[in-house]
């Protein structure tokens, strides 16, 4: 059997939050969801445009187990690492090796997005291997990197989206 099957024998299903084994909807509304990162009911993915669950788009973290939903990828899981390198092969064979070293040349951290249920408002963005990894805390305090809200401002829009670099924080 073939540990890394190619695009052209089967691609890699693109897992999210929702598809782990130890996600489970409790109830319609939040907290919901696998403890295995943070505690819904202090705090939740960021919502984006449209999504009802922020955890529809919620990557996959290192404790990840498929739930079953796709059934051919089944027999293809071997571990998250496995999954990993699957899923950078398949886009290496999608966009080609150069184009693939161009993208990830000088590339800035990927970020993920969490609000606060004491801070709606506003969005803290976590280096997404810290989450992956199980290390984006230290004690209650959420290791952010970058903070992101609206401000009211006298331009087209009315408003203005604002970064700040902070050095993490406190969630109670």
């Amino acid at each position: 059997m073939c540990l890394y099957p190619t695009i052209v024998e089967f691609e890699a299903p693109c897992y999210h939050c929702k598809d782990c084994a130890h996600f489970k909807f409790i109830t319609p509304q939040n907290p919901h969801g696998c403890t295995h990162r943070f505690d819904h009911s202090k705090m939740e993915f960021a919502h984006l445009w449209f999504v009802h669950s922020p955890e529809e788009n919620g990557p996959a973290c290192r404790d990840f187990q498929p739930n079953g939903l796709y059934k051919a990828a089944l027999p293809y899981w071997h571990g998250f690492d496995h999954y990993i390198e699957w899923r950078k092969r398949q886009y290496i064979e999608d966009i080609g090796e150069e184009r693939y070293i161009i993208r990830t040349k000088n590339k800035k951290p990927s970020l993920i997005g969490f609000e606060l249920k004491q801070e709606p408002n506003v969005r803290y963005y976590v280096r997404l291997e810290d989450y992956i990894n199980g290390t984006m805390w230290d004690g209650n305090k959420l290791k952010a990197i970058e903070k992101g809200y609206y401000k009211q401002t006298r331009s087209d829009f009315g408003y203005k989206w604002i970064i700040e670099k902070i050095d993490g924080v406190e969630v109670n």
